[in-house]
């Protein structure tokens, strides 16, 4: 029995050990690119340009911080960024609530149909709808 028992015990310390190990390599994953670019933001333009992903070779450039801090530009652009993203997602909460009501509370023909076609929408990325509209765009000579 507890032959039994220790085996049971090895094989869900191996599996929790392999779901960590899994989880820590994904994580490392997603931070490259965000510890990339605070790298890259305390570097200087010429460190940067000449080994983007190395560490910093004249020190730590905290001026950079201060530089664009103190820059209008910067906080007007983040005005704008901060006033689009507020409506876009006051916006979608109020549409997807909407949504939400008539698929679950009314029967009407076509809902199944409606409901899964919203779902497969979800599984693309919206990176997907957008280059075509890009490409068009470009064509037309639009850009710049």
């Amino acid at each position: 029995m507890k032959g039994g028992a220790r085996l049971q015990s090895l094989q869900r310390n191996s599996g929790t050990t392999l779901k960590y190990t899994i989880l820590i390599l994904v994580c490392l994953v997603i931070m490259g690119p965000v510890l990339t670019a605070f790298l890259g933001s305390i570097r200087t333009t010429g460190e940067f340009v000449t080994s983007p992903f190395g560490l910093p070779t004249r020190g730590i450039q905290w001026q950079n911080y201060a530089d664009i801090l103190s820059n209008m530009a910067f906080w007007n652009s983040f005005k704008n960024s901060l006033i689009i993203t507020a409506g876009v997602t006051i916006l979608n909460v109020v549409l997807a609530s909407m949504l939400a009501f008539v698929l679950t509370r009314i029967d009407f023909r076509g809902r199944g149909l409606l409901f899964n076609i919203l779902s497969i929408g979800l599984l693309f990325p919206l990176v997907i709808a957008i280059l075509p509209v890009f490409i068009q765009v470009r064509q037309l000579g639009l850009i710049n």
